[in-house]
């Protein structure tokens, strides 16, 4: 289960509105060597899915809801890297449950009409196990 299937419209306004308090947190709450790589370049999503990878090993681990913080937390900053490079805004979808569940995602791209959605990049790179899979996925999309 998602950590994200109970959003309502205002979990999503509020949690838009705490973007850069949330991230600075997240951020400064890491340990080790992690934090001092996360500068929203590209080159720093291979950082974010080593942490990942060793730190969860299955996509269905970060599932658990004591993992909430970190997992938003990756999301938001793996979300804002996508962002600042291709554009777009965030947004996300209360038409079904498995929107919900699905997250908020990146939408209005100058180049194309895909959705972003982090929190399921999330789970591809911790069933990938390369190492770089989300370097590549935006990668293929500038």
């Amino acid at each position: 289960m998602s950590i994200y299937n109970n959003f309502s419209e205002k979990d999503f306004e509020y949690w838009i509105f705490q973007m850069d308090d949330k991230l600075e947190s997240f951020i400064s709450s890491l340990y080790g060597d992690i934090k001092t790589h996360l500068d929203y370049s590209v080159t720093s999503l291979n950082n974010v899915e080593e942490w990942l990878i060793n730190t969860y090993k299955t996509p269905e681990a970060i599932d658990a809801m004591h993992r909430a913080i970190t997992v938003d937390g990756f999301c938001r900053y793996i979300g804002e890297v996508f962002r600042k490079k291709l554009g777009g805004h965030w947004d996300m979808s209360f038409q079904k449950d498995s929107d919900v569940g699905a997250g908020p995602f990146l939408s209005g791209f100058k180049q194309n009409e895909n959705r972003i959605y982090p929190y399921g990049l999330m789970k591809k790179a911790l069933h990938e196990k390369s190492g770089n899979f989300l370097k590549n996925e935006i990668l293929s999309l500038l």
